[in-house]
């Protein structure tokens, strides 16, 4: 969801010496924020698009049903 150095700044999980340093470093560097927020607006408006989040949302329910379905045919066998 996130590209290093693109559209935001990723740290290893459980490292607190990295998160300080990266959030001092947008602190202190406009540019560098700038530019991550623009890049991460425009990813989200590529993804997350109404057409693409209600495509998403209906294979899930369709996945869902199909496998609420199988599993109906397997417990009833």
């Amino acid at each position: 969801m996130v590209t290093h150095g693109v559209d935001g700044l990723l740290v290893e999980p459980g490292d607190e010496h990295a998160l300080a340093a990266t959030i001092l470093q947008l602190a202190y560097d406009s540019s560098l924020r700038n530019k991550l927020a623009e890049a991460s607006c425009a990813t989200v408006k590529e993804r997350y698009t109404v057409e693409g989040t209600a495509r998403r949302i209906e294979q899930h329910l369709l996945k869902a049903l199909t496998g609420y379905r199988l599993d109906l045919a397997t417990a009833s066998s």
